[in-house]
């Protein structure tokens, strides 16, 4: 079903609609005492949702209008420093702050964290989406002149 509705839209709107769900969520969970299991699972079910289906092709999408070199190198290089080496960092800081708080972050504290990554995610997908080409996915698409 998500390859039929990516055809009608713009890229930029992909890559702002991800950040918004997310602080949705983590929102939801922020305002409420003690959130329960069945709210804190649905969040990391749609963020999985969004990361397998979504985000994978929004990368893809990226790569569309680049010669092949950039295509092909550029996205290897960036798929390696960029994502893997970003949740490999990220774990270890995870893991580092949960040795290191052990017993001072608890469920509100970490939704609060999640709730401020996903407000830096957000604004800066609004400003990398300049870069974006314009156009519809499925309606042919022009890059931006800078």
């Amino acid at each position: 079903m998500i390859p039929q509705i990516i055809h009608f839209l713009k890229p930029a709107w992909v890559w702002i609609f991800m950040p918004c769900v997310m602080m949705a969520m983590s929102g939801t969970q922020l305002i409420q005492n003690d959130p329960g299991l069945t709210l804190v699972a649905g969040a990391f079910m749609t963020m999985k949702t969004l990361e397998y289906s979504i985000r994978g092709v929004a990368n893809e999408l990226l790569y569309v209008p680049l010669d092949y070199e950039s295509r092909y190198v550029g996205k290897e290089v960036i798929g390696m420093l960029g994502y893997r080496l970003g949740k490999s960092g990220m774990s270890l800081l995870l893991s580092g702050a949960g040795y290191f708080f052990a017993e001072g972050l608890g469920v509100n504290q970490l939704t609060a964290i999640s709730s401020s990554i996903s407000v830096v995610w957000l604004c800066s997908a609004v400003k990398l989406t300049k870069f974006l080409p314009e156009g519809r996915i499925g309606k042919g698409i022009k890059t931006r002149k800078h």
